[in-house]
């Protein structure tokens, strides 16, 4: 009877282990943090009165090994689960005349919504933290890869959106303020996202999509564009100070202008 022999290339092995970890392993079912709050009465219900907690954006990231920092990298943990002091979110005051729940937003990662203030004024709401379950297909979405891809987010800076505000200022660029809120345990006035919010760290700051959201730096704005359709715009027939309106002030990188008028094509820029 002739001999018979199962071999593999090894340069498959490592796919094939991976593949049977995933088939085995189960994710974390409970692998967020329950609240962002730490310290002393951390764990009782926070009081009503209560205007600011001292909380962490993801105590979670940095709960590892050596070995796992290793493995997956040192990333931004230390920063995730650095204590911080933010105000309670206050709907009734968040924004002049308070603030309503809109719609649900988010994509595939990030837990986010639009909040309602007064004149059609509208404000985003957007956890700190990410679920980016919905980026893996269904098979996986149960296994350790899910618990991987969600240790990925420890890559990126939490507080990133509040260094641009300052820079932006200083070059004469209009920009939104966002600011850190905290999201009470009981929080039930943000409708079919209170649940989602609840506990957790997040920023608030303008939309600019409806001429109503002007603050006053932009009071001249004729319309709002993304940044994405700008940057399209732009490639496609760039502009300068002698053929149309530009986004920008002096200095522009996208015309080359050297003064700027600041006019707005966009319904963003300087005066």
């Amino acid at each position: 009877m002739p001999a018979f022999s199962l071999s593999f290339p090894t340069s498959r092995v490592p796919l094939l282990v991976l593949l049977g970890l995933a088939a085995i392993s189960c994710v974390r079912s409970n692998y967020f943090q329950p609240d962002a709050r730490i310290g002393p009465g951390s764990s009782a219900p926070l009081p009503p009165g209560a205007d600011s907690v001292r909380a962490v954006a993801g105590r979670h990231y940095n709960e590892h090994s050596a070995l796992h920092r290793l493995v997956w990298g040192r990333h931004y943990r230390p920063v995730w689960a650095a204590p911080v002091t933010v105000p309670v979110l206050k709907l009734a005051a968040a924004a002049p005349g308070g603030l309503k729940a809109g719609k649900p937003g988010g994509g595939y990662q990030s837990i986010s919504m639009t909040l309602d203030g007064t004149q059609q004024r509208e404000y985003a709401l957007r956890a700190l933290d990410k679920e980016p379950r919905k980026t893996l297909p269904a098979v996986l979405r149960h296994t350790f890869v899910l618990n991987v891809v969600r240790d990925a987010t420890s890559a990126g800076m939490p507080y990133a959106a509040l260094t641009v505000p300052p820079f932006a200022q200083a070059a004469g660029v209009p920009h939104s303020r966002p600011r850190l809120v905290y999201v009470r345990q009981d929080e039930t006035g943000l409708g079919s996202m209170s649940e989602r919010f609840q506990g957790k760290v997040a920023l608030l700051e303008e939309k600019y999509e409806a001429l109503a959201s002007r603050t006053p730096d932009l009071a001249q704005a004729t319309g709002f564009m993304d940044g994405e359709a700008m940057l399209k715009k732009c490639t496609l027939t760039p502009p300068t100070p002698s053929t149309s309106p530009h986004f920008c002030g002096p200095g522009c990188w996208m015309c080359g202008s050297a003064t700027g008028t600041g006019t707005k094509a966009s319904g963003i820029g300087p005066k």
